[in-house]
């Protein structure tokens, strides 16, 4: 567990680094890439606004000092990684909380993908493809956001399957992921692919 949300940290910074340089990138660029530009900067402030929208609902009930730390991380681009710290750390549901720290994860990443990852991957890929190539950069940020896509997903699907709560309430639903160490290894990184 602390390796997969560890792991997916480091993505998801380095994801944002990378799609911060291609927006700047496309801004440069000038009258031609301003639609790539434009895109990308809705993208990502989207992102950023529904997870600041996650973070005032999933804080609502609890006090302001704690609602002003976790929108702190959250402007900074850092909710994920947070996240990632309560789930690894076994933090439990917080009174006042709306969900606990695996769903909050959960449901931002899922706002992350579908309002970042997504449209950034075919952003780029347009860009790609109607621009006639891109910098080095440009198509490592590319790679790293299938990667992040990729890995979200598959951390989203492996985390519901291997809940004992869901495992227990709806086995003939959930259970895909075989028990083993060895096995759920080898499970996930399928799920990545």
């Amino acid at each position: 567990l602390m390796w997969r949300v560890g792991t997916e940290s480091v993505l998801s910074i380095i994801d944002i680094a990378t799609s911060i340089y291609v927006i700047l990138n496309f801004r440069a660029g000038g009258e031609a890439h301003a639609m790539y530009y434009q895109a990308m900067l809705v993208s990502l402030g989207s992102s950023w606004l529904f997870q600041i929208i996650v973070t005032i609902l999933q804080n609502k009930g609890r006090r302001g000092s704690a609602l002003a730390k976790e929108l702190f991380w959250t402007v900074l681009f850092l909710k994920s990684p947070r996240d990632a710290f309560k789930v690894a750390s076994g933090a439990k549901h917080e009174k006042g909380a709306l969900v606990d720290p695996l769903m909050e994860l959960s449901i931002s990443k899922a706002v992350e993908l579908f309002t970042e990852g997504l449209p950034a991957v075919i952003i780029q890929v347009a860009a790609v493809v109607f621009r006639g190539g891109s910098s080095q950069m440009e198509l490592l940020s590319l790679v790293i956001s299938l990667v992040m896509c990729g890995f979200t997903s598959a951390q989203i699907s492996y985390d519901f399957d291997t809940d004992p709560k869901g495992r227990a309430q709806k086995p003939d639903f959930y259970g895909y992921v075989p028990d083993g160490t060895h096995t759920r290894t080898i499970c996930f990184g399928s799920l990545i692919a």
